[in-house]
């Protein structure tokens, strides 16, 4: 919010067909994403944050957050098909799309901020997590430093 004065706030699940200890496959989606995203939409600041669950499944999956200037994003349909399209190309699972999976979360709006801080805080609970090789992550986050 120190950049922009309008975020949109986007939530998915990426889901893998095959275990791996670490987490290079969300890796490499974030950095295709990433890249592509910044293209289409003339932007370096994409912010992300995604957890790594592994419950009663054999396979890891992801909840992920990604956050762009919500002048130039306004609703996610784009950037849902460019991850559908990613998966499809390396033969993934369909990336899920929760209901009210986006937000637009203008600076000073109290109630936006924490709506999407509520459907964001899912991704805080303990269970699921731990299931990876001890040098890899439960979580990452992107690092965009705060704007005074």
């Amino acid at each position: 919010m120190s950049h922009y004065s309008r975020i949109m706030f986007l939530r998915l699940d990426v889901r893998q067909r095959d275990y791996r200890g670490d987490n290079r496959p969300m890796s490499d989606l974030l950095r295709k994403l990433k890249k592509r995203l910044s293209r289409r939409y003339q932007t370096k600041r994409i912010a992300y944050l995604w957890v790594r669950e592994q419950e009663k499944a054999e396979n890891q999956h992801y909840h992920l957050i990604l956050m762009l200037d919500g002048h130039t994003v306004r609703h996610p349909s784009r950037i849902i098909k460019l991850a559908e399209e990613i998966a499809e190309k390396w033969d993934w699972p369909k990336p899920y799309t929760p209901q009210h999976c986006y937000y637009l979360i203008h600076r000073g709006n109290q109630a936006e901020y924490n709506a999407a801080f509520k459907r964001g805080s899912y991704l805080a609970k303990e269970r699921g997590k731990g299931k990876q090789d001890p040098a890899s992550n439960s979580y990452n986050r992107s690092h965009i430093k705060f704007r005074a």
